[in-house]
């Protein structure tokens, strides 16, 4: 779950008892976006690679998709 403060996002901790945490790859999933990593739909250059269909988007979920502002994040250059 995410949620903006004063335009950071800040993640839940990992919560092991909570359903879907207790695997691995969800483990590493959450670690990653600790150091930094977003996923590609809110990279800021996103739009160059993807076309997000909102009308296809529950509408609660549509923050997921605000793109993560450049002095936020780092591609490390890679597409």
């Amino acid at each position: 779950m995410v949620s903006k403060v004063t335009g950071i996002r800040f993640w839940n901790r990992l919560d092991s008892k909570r359903k879907g945490c207790d695997h691995s790859g969800q483990i590493q999933h959450e670690i990653l976006h600790t150091i930094g990593f977003y996923h590609k739909h809110s990279r800021i250059d996103r739009d160059k690679n993807l076309k997000i269909y909102y009308q296809s988007i529950i509408p609660y979920r549509k923050q997921s998709f605000d793109l993560v502002l450049k002095n936020y994040s780092n591609t490390f250059g890679v597409p």
